[in-house]
């Protein structure tokens, strides 16, 4: 690589240097199918999983959970400060679709290049030097495979430079990501993340104040390895770096006629980019889309919408049951710190992990709710909402942990609560609306797999852990 170090952080490269998107192909294990289940052909929308009175990102923190949504970041206190920590992506995420974070860049220097005599080469003249701070929001839609990159930079220091006499000493620069892709996860091959990287603009005449935003699409791509159950992909969207140059001027520096084009480079500052998870068909059934799985998934319910209320009265009340032993999983904490990290003491045992065969969800609605020694019809006292006790209202037996499980009544009856309330809250918080819910989060099983051989064990293995919120 022919590169030198230029000012104290830029550097100065040819065109040697990786200019396209680099790819670290590490293979990892994979497994599972996909199955369509029939209660799954729900639409999704938005706005029945979004947590409408909670969209700013501090805001939902300090509420318990993360905030809802797929738009981008607006305030710059939606913005998490990264350091270049392997940790970075604990502050900066904010759900399973969003990731905003702000970092400064190493110390750049800001050169002119003029040209006297058109019979000589060009003179590099020092301006000054400079570090700018740059926002960047990674936001969109769950069914995309995409994700939209939102960047706006500002000059956060400016040292002009003592001996520059030049007609421009306040320059406004332009500066393009250099983006760097690097996926191959799951034994798939052909990865490909495709851009168009923008133009960036802002001036050291305006420290401390932002330029325009410009937002360009990284979509995604592979193709399934045969040898695998499930299509999916992992990907890092690196942008540690940036071309500069003043704005109106070519990236490619004139110094070199004839030879290897020459840049400036500059560290970004941007830090250790979350993984983001595409899917082909496996979290749902014939859709795909992306997603920050590091971030918790989290089902809200809140007692008072009137639509639901007992079925998330239910789900409080287990999930807070006195008895330690008795108490069911999926109670969501957030880590100290962190906008969408759950917290360590949530985790394992006392998360929920989605089942999304139809077997092992024919095996927990029986043993809660089916048979003749299921738990509604043999454990005491009976329990049963006030509506219920009252005859005003069909009921049915309600579980939880959901059938839709690992932890449902089959696999851990002891700490599965079932209570009969009304039939209409117990449909749309467990059947519809959760389903819906699945799908927009793309919350995958944790067998990978939906319809394994029947006779032979069912074995839980890599997916996600999720939780219930009930307000």
């Amino acid at each position: 690589m022919a590169a030198r170090a230029v000012g104290t952080g830029s550097r100065r490269f040819t065109v040697g240097v990786i200019i396209a998107a680099a790819c670290a192909l590490t293979a990892c294990g994979g497994g599972g199918s996909d199955e369509t289940a029939a209660a799954e052909d729900v639409d999704v929308s938005e706005a029945a999983v979004d947590r409408a009175d909670v969209t700013d990102a501090q805001a939902a923190a300090a509420s318990g959970i993360p905030r809802g949504g797929e738009h981008p970041c607006g305030s710059d206190n939606e913005f998490a400060t990264v350091t270049g920590a392997n940790n970075d992506y604990e502050s900066s995420l904010v759900n399973r679709h969003v990731d905003c974070r702000v970092g400064l860049s190493n110390y750049l220097t800001v050169y002119e290049y003029t040209r006297p005599d058109p019979n000589s080469g060009y003179i590099e003249t020092r301006v000054g030097t400079a570090r700018v701070k740059t926002q960047v929001s990674a936001h969109g839609p769950a069914n995309r495979l995409a994700k939209r990159y939102e960047i706006r930079i500002q000059v956060a220091e400016f040292t002009p430079d003592p001996n520059y006499t030049g007609r421009n000493p306040r320059p406004v620069l332009k500066f393009r990501p250099r983006v760097a892709c690097t996926s191959g996860y799951n034994n798939s091959t052909a990865q490909k993340c495709t851009y168009t990287a923008p133009d960036v603009v802002a001036s050291t005449a305006s420290v401390g104040k932002w330029g325009a935003a410009q937002a360009f699409d990284v979509a995604f791509s592979w193709t399934k390895d045969p040898n695998t159950k499930s299509d999916w992909e992992e990907f890092l969207v690196d942008i540690f770096n940036f071309y500069y140059t003043q704005n109106g001027t070519p990236y490619e520096a004139p110094l070199n006629p004839g030879g290897p084009p020459i840049y400036n480079d500059v560290g970004s500052g941007l830090g250790q980019p979350p993984r983001l998870r595409c899917d082909k068909g496996v979290a749902h059934s014939g859709s795909n889309g992306c997603v920050f799985p590091d971030a918790a998934a989290v089902y809200p319910l809140s007692r008072s919408d009137t639509t639901l209320s007992e079925a998330a009265q239910h789900i409080y009340e287990a999930q807070n049951n006195p008895d330690p032993a008795a108490r069911s999983p999926g109670k969501f904490k957030l880590k100290a710190g962190t906008r969408a990290i759950a917290a360590d003491e949530v985790r394992g045992i006392n998360a929920l992990q989605r089942a999304k065969s139809e077997r092992v969800q024919e095996k927990n609605r029986d043993r809660s709710c089916g048979a003749s020694n299921s738990l509604i019809e043999t454990r005491l006292p009976k329990k049963q909402s006030a509506s219920c006790a009252a005859g005003s209202v069909p009921c049915s037996c309600d579980e939880y942990p959901f059938a839709s499980t690992w932890n449902g009544g089959f696999f851990n009856p002891d700490r599965t609560s079932v209570k009969r309330i009304n039939d209409a809250h117990n449909k749309k918080a467990g059947s519809a609306q959760l389903t819906n819910w699945y799908r927009y989060e793309r919350v995958v099983d944790h067998t990978f797999a939906d319809d394994q051989p029947r006779g032979q064990p069912l074995v839980p293995g890599k997916g996600d852990d999720f939780w219930v919120f009930v307000m």
